[in-house]
């Protein structure tokens, strides 16, 4: 297939490759998530969605970074692959095609200060004010515009958290600039 002359090129290739590919077909997030029994978190993503599973599978050797891929079957019958990276490796796979990427270079720089800001802290210590603002600064630049009353539980607990009563918070900061 020609998709797999990809691996045939320099690592600056590749990286540059995959940083087109995070730019059309990808998203670049800082997702809220909760699990069972504990507080709600913060974790950083690189995803990217294709109908071409072996395309998936090449971009994944690529990155050379543990991911996670998951097919979706789609009501129109077409599956649809998910591939993952998150946390730490979301951190490397963003770190390196960031000087490459050209739509998502500003995600990828919330992301990356994100982290810096929060390296070296105890996972234990409570998100704050800040981290919510990295929050909405990604949700501003993403294409998304949240409707009233599609504000995930999730959000909401995250709220709660870091102490930000639900009644205060102002949602037009979720809309797009």
């Amino acid at each position: 297939m020609a998709i797999f002359k990809i691996l045939d090129i320099n690592e600056t290739g590749k990286t540059a490759w995959l940083a087109g590919i995070i730019d059309s077909e990808g998203s670049i997030e800082l997702a809220f998530y909760k699990p069972k029994l504990h507080r709600v978190g913060i974790v950083p993503r690189a995803r990217i969605i294709n109908q071409n599973k072996d395309f998936l599978d090449c971009a994944k050797q690529v990155a050379g970074l543990r991911s996670h891929t998951t097919r979706h079957k789609r009501p129109n019958g077409k599956d649809v692959y998910d591939l993952l990276f998150s946390n730490q490796n979301a951190i490397k796979i963003l770190s390196r095609v960031k000087p490459y990427l050209i739509v998502k270079r500003k995600h990828a720089q919330i992301i990356l200060d994100w982290a810096n800001y929060r390296r070296g802290r105890p996972f234990s210590e409570p998100y704050s004010q800040k981290d919510l603002d990295y929050c909405l600064a990604i949700r501003r630049l993403q294409k998304k515009t949240t409707k009233p009353g599609a504000i995930s539980k999730t959000f909401l607990l995250f709220l709660e958290q870091i102490g930000i009563p639900v009644e205060n918070f102002d949602f037009s900061l979720l809309k797009k600039d």
